[in-house]
């Protein structure tokens, strides 16, 4: 008996199967403006994680930091998400992601130990 190991299409974009995953790594203090690299419309995330990088310190940021996250190439809601920093990890699934992007707004915080600033997108495709 032959056991099938792919998915049509059809049903790995509706199932909650991952063929592939990546993890892009970036330091808020230097990238105000980020797109991500490996979402795209020929490769899309079933599911994204934004988190801080493991060792990192919530007291590196103020409640008043956040992201406005927009996603697939969109600039109105219900596809622009406002995130706070004290709000991370952060996981959106259940959509189609062609294109995620986010700026990042930093209130009163200072931060001084860069070892610490450093955040990650994991996507699962």
């Amino acid at each position: 008996m032959e056991v099938l190991s792919k998915f049509s299409i059809s049903e790995a974009f509706n199932s909650k199967y991952y063929g592939d995953w990546s993890i892009e790594e970036f330091d808020p203090q230097t990238v105000a403006n980020y797109t991500a690299a490996y979402i795209t419309e020929s490769n899309p995330a079933k599911k994204i994680i934004l988190k801080r990088k493991a060792g990192a310190s919530d007291s590196n940021y103020e409640d008043t930091d956040y992201f406005m996250i927009a996603l697939n190439n969109e600039s109105v809601a219900p596809n622009i998400i406002y995130v706070g920093m004290n709000t991370l990890p952060f996981t959106i699934e259940g959509v189609l992601i062609t294109k995620f992007s986010f700026n990042l707004f930093f209130g009163e915080s200072e931060v001084t130990d860069e070892t610490k600033d450093l955040l990650e997108l994991i996507s699962y495709h």
